[in-house]
């Protein structure tokens, strides 16, 4: 029920402010994206390793054993935020530039 209020909720956002609305879209799927890749690379960094070719493309020192600290970086993902929501129309109609 609430996937229909959430899609509700969108749809009038995107009747009255449809620049601004897809420029926070842009932002959260390109935050999700960055969310996905760090905690894919802290999931990888993790897992044991299969087989010897693996280990070539990961440095494994023997002071870690391979295991390090899990540290999410969200400055960073709050940066991808901001550039996908930079790159849409919306900044641009803020910036007073022509487009199509």
């Amino acid at each position: 029920m609430s996937s229909i209020t959430i899609a509700r909720v969108y749809r009038r956002s995107f009747e009255a402010y449809p620049h601004c609305t897809l420029a926070i879209a842009g932002g959260a799927l390109t935050a999700l994206g960055d969310v996905v890749a760090q905690v894919s690379q802290q999931i990888v960094r993790f897992t044991p390793y299969i087989s010897d070719s693996f280990q070539t493309f990961v440095q494994v020192t023997p002071e870690d054993n391979g295991r390090r600290e899990y540290h999410y970086d969200v400055p960073r993902t709050l940066r991808f935020f901001l550039f996908g929501a930079g790159m849409s129309k919306c900044s641009l109609h803020f910036r007073g530039a022509e487009f199509s």
